[in-house]
């Protein structure tokens, strides 16, 4: 799934663009529904991550399928649709959106690109086995968030953006009965100590830092990574503004 700090980057950018009509507080609500729902990938609990991310389809063989990580939509929204004017759950919704396009548009291409890596037999994606896809998301795409943090933090909140402070967030009384809210207390926790860097590196410094590491990049690619922040805000706003 996306990295946090790309659900953070698309919150604050969505925030911008369709919601600066927010108070701060509101604002602050929205942020943290946009990354409430991945405290239960955080706890290594499968159970616990598809009920957080309305995650219906299961894994029916050995087959690659990415349809079981995408999250539920109409489902989520016929539960919380009347609910949608709380910032939190604007922001789940959000975060939902982000993940749906993160496994049909996003992961296809990193996937095409990577098949002699995944599988030297694999001539397309439906020939690749579902373990041999795990492997490699972990060995060589979870590497490359970290590498992103670095310039996606500079450049979503520099000098004139503060990057939100996790701890402040209240996870307490929240409207998504599916968050566990003492999960959501500790990954909020290991959220920020991960992340606090940002509130206190500048674009030079960050833009350093990211050359330094750009080498070491495997498959997410910067300009798609870039460019998939951007559309992604734009397609969250078509399937909100339909409902």
């Amino acid at each position: 799934m996306a990295s946090v700090m790309h659900h953070i980057a698309i919150g604050q950018l969505y925030y911008e663009k369709y919601l600066s009509d927010y108070t701060e507080d509101e604002k602050n609500k929205f942020l943290l529904g946009v990354i409430a729902p991945d405290c239960g990938k955080q706890r290594d609990n499968e159970e616990k991550r598809k009920k957080t991310h309305f995650i219906k389809s299961e894994l029916l063989n050995d087959k690659l399928d990415l349809s079981i990580y995408v999250p539920d939509i109409d489902g989520f929204l016929n539960k919380y649709q009347e609910k949608l004017d709380d910032p939190y759950v604007m922001g789940y919704l959000v975060h939902l959106i982000t993940d749906k396009f993160w496994f049909e548009v996003v992961m296809p291409i990193f996937i095409r690109k990577s098949l002699d890596l995944i599988d030297t037999n694999a001539k397309t994606i439906n020939d690749l086995k579902h373990q041999s896809y795990i492997k490699w998301y972990y060995d060589n795409v979870y590497p490359d968030f970290d590498i992103h943090d670095i310039i996606i933090g500079a450049m979503i909140f520099g000098e004139k953006v503060e990057f939100p402070n996790l701890l402040e967030f209240d996870s307490t009384n929240l409207l998504v009965e599916e968050i566990d809210e003492e999960f959501l207390r500790i990954f909020l926790e290991e959220s920020y100590e991960r992340l606090k860097f940002i509130k206190d590196i500048s674009d030079e410094e960050a833009m350093e830092k990211f050359l330094a590491r750009k080498k070491d990049i495997k498959v997410a690619d910067l300009p798609t990574i870039s460019e998939f922040i951007n559309k992604c805000v734009e397609y969250c706003f078509e399937i909100i503004d339909d409902n």
